[in-house]
């Protein structure tokens, strides 16, 4: 026989796959797939708020001519200050995870919204110097409602295509499903827990156990950062912008427990006093710090977990900071709200 022709007798390769078969492998593909479009259209007629209304959407919204105070950091920030954040005097631009590459770019995003801003306040924080997390998050949605663009982030090819997709409401059933409920809690449009600071743990205090049970693995995780240069040549190049701009910086340096920062490592230490003064070497005479890591006004029942402030904690810190505010920037008036006061308790 020759070997270069085949005869009808010859048994079929295994690895021939038949039209046939491929149009019937194709067909619960384009089935999910228009299933999937036309429930998105549907929850689009059917729910009026689909998708969720976003909390940061609103905020990017409030900025306008009127804005002076600009305020960036994390969740820190997020659940420890800002009565209101939807402010249109104070915004607050802080995100749950982030680092001062992303602050940098929320504020060249923003500032051209309010050109009459004369004050940024910055949190000044290991946490933002080492930290990785925006790289390794999978929903950017906050920082995209906030005005950054996909190609800020410098994705590779593959992840801005994923990005894309994640971000089109359409495809939110398979990778955001709670986005589809307006009363998820970042997304809720205006929730009047979001009238109070420390929302994150309303009615919870930190108990002894709590203390007691105090992880600092990912403190050790973060001094093996391989951000740390980035971040400081973004927080450098922060610094000299606003300069220019003849905006004043406040750097913030929030409050922890104090229990959980006596057992920190010498280098944990080390590192976030040397960011301190790498800061003052560049700002000079001109550097403002609010320094609220060791205030007697706070206790272990102000916090909510080893870091973040409860509502009393938090009504606490805003209060002493708006007198602070006050006596920076000329007629500085603190949002006050009417939302009712909730009692806090502790959890064990």
């Amino acid at each position: 026989m020759n070997l270069f022709t085949s005869s009808s007798k010859d048994p079929p390769h295994d690895h021939e796959i038949s039209a046939a078969a491929i149009r019937w492998w194709l067909k619960p593909v384009v089935f999910a797939g228009v299933v999937l479009i036309l429930g998105s259209l549907l929850l689009r007629i059917v729910n009026t708020d689909f998708p969720a209304p976003s909390l940061y959407s609103r905020i990017r919204q409030a900025i306008n001519t009127d804005t002076e105070i600009l305020t960036v950091g994390n969740s820190l920030v997020i659940y420890g200050i800002q009565p209101s954040l939807l402010s249109r005097r104070a915004v607050n631009l802080a995100v749950q995870s982030g680092h001062y590459e992303v602050y940098e770019l929320l504020l060249r995003r923003n500032l051209e919204r309010c050109p009459n801003v004369k004050w940024v306040l910055i949190q000044l924080d290991n946490l933002c110097l080492l930290d990785d997390r925006v790289s390794r998050n999978r929903d950017h949605g906050p920082l995209y409602d906030l005005g950054v663009k996909r190609h800020d982030l410098l994705f590779s090819p593959w992840e801005y295509c994923r990005q894309f997709l994640m971000d089109n409401p359409i495809m939110y059933p398979i990778f955001f499903m709670p986005r589809l409920n307006p009363s998820c809690w970042w997304q809720s449009e205006e929730p009047p827990m979001y009238q109070e600071p420390g929302f994150l743990a309303y009615a919870f205090q930190m108990s002894d156990k709590g203390v007691s049970e105090r992880n600092l693995a990912q403190d050790e995780y973060l001094l093996q950062s391989t951000r740390k240069e980035e971040n400081w040549q973004a927080l450098s190049r922060i610094i000299y912008f606003l300069r220019a701009q003849d905006i004043q910086i406040v750097f913030l340096r929030l409050p922890r427990l104090e229990a959980y920062s006596s057992i920190r490592s010498p280098e944990w230490i080390k590192t976030e006093e040397k960011l301190v003064q790498d800061v003052h070497r560049i700002e000079g005479e001109r550097m403002i710090l609010l320094d609220y890591r060791n205030v007697p006004w706070l206790a272990t029942t102000h916090f909510y977990d080893t870091r973040h402030l409860n509502h009393l904690g938090a009504t606490t810190l805003t209060r002493h900071l708006d007198e602070d505010l006050m006596k920076l920037v000329p007629n500085y008036t603190p949002n006050r709200t009417s939302a009712p006061y909730i009692s806090d308790q502790v959890v064990e």
